[in-house]
């Protein structure tokens, strides 16, 4: 297996870490507070969170923890790839209208980044429903 193969596996199984932590907040929650995750040489996988965020702290400004707090942890020699996420507001391509999204942003040392927006919308009995999830570079750099 080559390396980039190697890089491929690490974002996949850090954007399931990281979709799964998202989906489970929004369907436990109804929202997803900002987050990060991490994985490092050894293949370990971490999240990062930031409490006054789970708590319903001030939106942008623990967001802005989050992302110096993943940055600070991916420059680190032993983090291989890293991601933040969180909730966001875009329009939907499919149905032009603007919805609530969760938000990925992947990262790896190599260099390769994207975002991993996924739509999604709650009925009236409450059941939560996830859109095809877009992708696209990311503008974010944690490395």
């Amino acid at each position: 297996m080559g390396q980039s193969d190697m890089d491929d596996q690490e974002l996949a199984r850090l954007l399931q870490e990281m979709q799964t932590m998202a989906r489970d907040l929004v369907q436990q929650a109804g929202g997803c507070p900002p987050f990060g995750g991490t994985i490092d040489d050894g293949g370990q996988v971490g999240l990062i969170f930031d409490q006054t965020a789970v708590s319903g702290g001030a939106g942008a400004e623990a967001a802005k923890r989050v992302l110096e707090t993943v940055r600070h942890a991916a420059q680190a020699a032993n983090i291989r790839a890293a991601a933040v996420g969180g909730m966001a507001y875009v329009t939907d391509p499919e149905t032009n209208l603007r919805t609530t999204a969760t938000v990925i942003s992947l990262h790896h040392r190599t260099g390769r980044n994207v975002d991993y927006v996924t739509p999604f919308s709650k009925a009236a009995s409450g059941a939560i429903y996830f859109g095809k999830p877009i992708t696209g570079l990311s503008k974010t750099k944690l490395f």
